[in-house]
């Protein structure tokens, strides 16, 4: 579950609101979450456990729930929401997606390996060409864990074409951080500026 649009209000009495997101990584990698008891465990029937996924959609939405959280690297997560969007149509859905990870895992429970990250530009126009069929529902477009070590946050052609995505599809540009210096990796991303124009707005952020 994500907090997300987290406000205070300028009255002059200040309030906090905010907005209820679902994260769909659970939904999408069976094997995501290891703390699944006997009653609870994936059974390899994929039909099953997408018609489950969408069940959690549509309970998600029947509570108020309006902003979803997706990715390539959340196994079948970003297709079922793609596929159940299109079904009913919203028009007050806001759904945030991201890219460079790749499942690789084919919900095999053995899998020594689940996904595969690459901060690439290949990799970029790969995953929007699937991620844009999110639209006009889609809202937000981010970095999938960007980090020192990948080198996106230095890699002008990547930076370029989002800021281009940004411009052109009207989309919010983030990137999601994790690890012990989140800090200096926000530090970094706040600076950058594509033509005179700073080129994040959104952040999300680990914390446990």
């Amino acid at each position: 579950v994500f907090l997300s649009n987290f406000k205070l209000s300028s009255t002059h009495s200040p309030y906090i609101m905010t907005k209820l997101g679902l994260g769909t990584a659970a939904i999408g990698r069976p094997h995501y979450i290891n703390i699944r008891n006997a009653a609870n465990t994936f059974s390899s029937d994929l039909a099953t456990f997408s018609m489950r996924g969408m069940q959690m959609l549509d309970e998600a939405y029947k509570q108020g729930v309006r902003y979803f959280d997706t990715a390539p690297g959340y196994g079948m997560a970003e297709k079922l929401l793609t596929e159940w969007i299109h079904k009913h149509q919203y028009s007050d859905v806001e759904i945030a997606t991201k890219w460079g990870y790749t499942y690789v895992a084919n919900f095999q429970a053995n899998a020594t390996q689940h996904e595969v990250k690459e901060h690439s530009l290949s990799k970029l126009n790969e995953q929007w060409e699937v991620s844009k069929k999110l639209l006009p529902c889609l809202s937000t477009y981010q970095i999938h864990s960007a980090t020192f070590e990948s080198g996106v946050l230095e890699n002008h052609a990547v930076l370029n074409r989002l800021a281009e995505l940004k411009a052109t599809q009207n989309l919010k540009i983030g990137l999601s951080s994790t690890g012990a210096n989140q800090l200096e990796v926000l530090k970094k991303a706040l600076e950058i500026e594509v033509e005179g124009k700073l080129l994040f707005d959104t952040f999300q952020v680990t914390y446990n």
